[in-house]
């Protein structure tokens, strides 16, 4: 058997045991106890399944919680992480998830229905300026989570998108594939919007959120941390873009 399908097989086992062992939740950070799909497409699923996916976030995530959006648009949404985890914290909320792969989108409603919040979500393919354009038109308090593979720099247009200027967005920035791309949006937001800036970082043992994991299995330390990777090429970074009628 080749080593790259051996390696694959052996991760596919790692994913569903960990799964099971932890319940089939979160286990961990903003989202702990939402239900999960057994898989994830387009990043890592262990982090996710502990709860310790971009912790980086942490503080901003429980900011967004307490100011009740009524609407949150997540593009790029994978398989729901954001979107359904999102949508489990605000119950006033109606989300929109943008997702470009049917697989994605296939998980996202599966994730949304054993969480009991697929009433609250719509699910859409494409995302582009037209789309998110018509999302914002009639939201009156907006938070926009978007991670879109460098495709922020077209989307995130206040020019084209005037309601860009009083949204709460969060984005993910895709230096590795534009460089400059954190300046551009700088650019766009600097006049309406207070920016935060937040790098990924690497992950430590102190990290792994399951203390007992930590204390029994210390001498498989590099494996708990490697549970923990992310899979990104780079050191990245995201803004958090707070609109100025809102401090």
């Amino acid at each position: 058997m080749p080593i790259k399908i051996a390696k694959e097989i052996l991760k596919i086992i790692m994913e569903r045991s960990l799964f099971l062992v932890l319940g089939g939740k979160v286990y961990s950070g903003p989202f702990a106890g939402m239900k999960y799909v057994y898989k994830s497409t387009g990043s890592a699923l262990f982090p996710k399944l502990l709860g310790t996916y971009e912790l980086e976030l942490y503080s901003i995530i429980e900011d967004l919680c307490r100011k009740q959006f009524n609407t949150i648009i997540s593009v790029g949404t994978g398989e729901g992480y954001y979107a359904v985890g999102f949508a489990v914290r605000n119950s006033q909320a109606h989300v929109i998830a943008f997702e470009t792969k049917n697989e994605g989108q296939r998980l996202i409603k599966k994730m949304a229905g054993i969480n009991g919040v697929d009433k609250r979500i719509g699910v859409h393919g494409l995302c582009d300026s037209i789309s998110l354009s018509n999302s914002l038109t009639r939201c009156n308090r907006c938070l926009i989570l978007m991670d879109i593979e460098g495709g922020e720099e077209t989307v995130l247009d206040p020019l084209v998108i005037p309601k860009l200027r009083e949204s709460h967005i969060l984005v993910e920035l895709h230096d590795v594939l534009r460089r400059g791309m954190g300046a551009i949006i700088t650019s766009r937001f600097e006049s309406s919007h207070k920016i935060t800036e937040v790098w990924s970082r690497n992950r430590n043992l102190e990290d792994f959120p399951i203390e007992s994991w930590r204390r029994h299995l210390f001498r498989l330390k590099k494996y708990l941390i490697r549970s923990m990777y992310e899979n990104r090429p780079e050191q990245m970074r995201w803004f958090y873009l707070e609109p100025g009628n809102e401090r």
